[in-house]
């Protein structure tokens, strides 16, 4: 019997290269992994290809790969056999057996090679996944409803739309209580979500369990990047003073960026409530929108903004625009574009061509509160009777920024700020109306 020893110097896993030694004698090879974590990650694919006989016709693999114990595939008429095998879990040591029915041996097995491909996240969204794996040059790909909301059990996975998404179905879900938004606090989605421009329609979220929690498709976020996504139409309920957060976006955002998102629709909540974030800290929000109606409940005092509730630590605004109706019950803190900037922040370049009911007390055209200054710059609003302030309590920064007597104002993309924007990649004007995302 021949043995021999055939060394592959790397073999890269998860952004790492790791050396691996073979052992084999005829048709079997060994796999050994260096301790301590150099292991196959689980979800791993083995891709076994070789020589063989085509007269044989059935390959069969086994051996102590996990999930595997017998395997076959076909020989092809041109001698050769290519096959992928998925480890379920993780381990390092793994057999590979390789034989052929009809003689017992593959002719020759040195031109096997074994790979990884990485899987992220869990085995039911790998099944409802439609293409990739889940890391950041190969996200999952999501096609329906039912696989957005699978992204629950793999939060640290990197996903795409691949189309439009009708999520009218969630209003049926849970008994009544509709999508249950993705991560929590403690428990964030840290991947990256990339819509692609494509459209979420009809999502609707009805929580009414109270408690500390966080409402949206994102419940809370943490080093994310949310992009190119249109949620349209949505129908978010978020009882109780105690909510984390109220969102049609992400509930609680923790060091996120959101880039190109639109939202329209409605959403009411009891507590830092905001059509694209209800509460953050490190947040940065780029050529966004929202034409949503934010309320909130009554008898509740809140932070309540048409873009974002309350929030702390650094939050830049950048090209963006809120242009729907915030509806405030109580007096504590109430602005156009966010409730409170509660430490370093800036908004640039952006417009509030909303309305509140609220006009008094610490309620802004652009921000309800500021512990600190905020920067202000090319910074435009619609001044409708009783509110003049941008900023309802605090000092504002303010550079090359006013208010504008009517809405058409800002339906000509030659002023400002909108002069500024891209129109040519990013936002695009429809019937001289408001910009939108392309």
């Amino acid at each position: 019997m021949r043995v021999f020893r055939l060394l592959l110097p790397f073999l890269l896993l998860t952004g790492c290269s790791v050396k691996f030694d073979y052992f084999g004698s005829l048709g079997s090879v060994q796999l050994i992994t260096p301790a301590p974590n150099s292991h196959l990650p689980a979800n791993s694919i083995i891709s076994a290809t070789g020589t063989c006989n085509p007269n044989g016709q059935t390959v069969v693999l086994s051996g102590s790969l996990v999930g595997l114990n017998v395997y076959n595939t076909s020989c092809l008429a041109n001698g050769t056999f290519n096959e992928n095998i998925t480890i379920t879990t993780s381990g390092n040591g793994y057999f590979l057996n390789v034989t052929q029915s009809s003689n017992g041996q593959i002719l020759s097995y040195d031109a096997l090679n074994i790979s990884t491909h990485d899987h992220c996240g869990s085995i039911a969204m790998q099944a409802c996944a439609a293409s990739g794996t889940g890391n950041p040059s190969d996200p999952y790909g999501i096609s329906n409803i039912s696989c957005l909301q699978e992204i629950q059990s793999s939060l640290s996975c990197d996903y795409e739309l691949l189309n439009n998404i009708d999520a009218t179905i969630t209003n049926t879900w849970n008994s009544g209580a509709g999508f249950i938004p993705i991560g929590s606090f403690g428990n964030e989605f840290t991947g990256n979500f990339d819509g692609q421009g494509f459209r979420i329609t009809n999502l609707f979220i009805n929580y009414t369990g109270g408690g500390n929690v966080e409402v949206g498709l994102f419940g809370s976020t943490s080093l994310s990047t949310i992009s190119d996504v249109k949620l349209i139409n949505v129908d978010i309920f978020g009882n109780s003073g105690g909510l984390r957060g109220v969102a049609a976006v992400v509930g609680w955002a923790q060091n996120t960026t959101l880039n190109r998102v639109a939202v329209t629709g409605q959403l009411t909540g009891g507590d830092n409530i905001g059509s694209l974030v209800g509460r953050a800290n490190n947040l940065i929000i780029n050529d966004s929108y929202s034409q949503a109606n934010v309320n909130e409940l009554p008898g509740v005092t809140s932070r309540i903004g048409g873009l974002i509730g309350g929030f702390s630590d650094q939050v830049d605004i950048n090209n963006s625009y809120y242009s729907g109706t915030v509806t405030s019950a109580g007096v504590y803190q109430v602005g156009g574009l966010a409730a409170s900037f509660d430490n370093a922040g800036s908004i640039n370049n952006s417009f509030m061509a909303g309305t509140l009911t609220q006009t008094s007390g610490n309620a802004g055209a652009l921000l309800g509160y500021a512990a600190n200054p905020v920067d202000i710059t090319n910074v435009h609003w619609f001044l409708y009777s009783g509110l003049a302030l941008t900023v309802g309590s605090g000092t504002p920064n303010t550079n090359d920024s006013t208010s504008q007597a009517t809405v058409n104002y800002f339906h000509v993309q030659s002023n400002a700020p909108t002069d500024i924007w891209d129109f040519t990649n990013i936002w695009n004007v429809v019937d001289e109306n408001l910009p939108i995302l392309r």
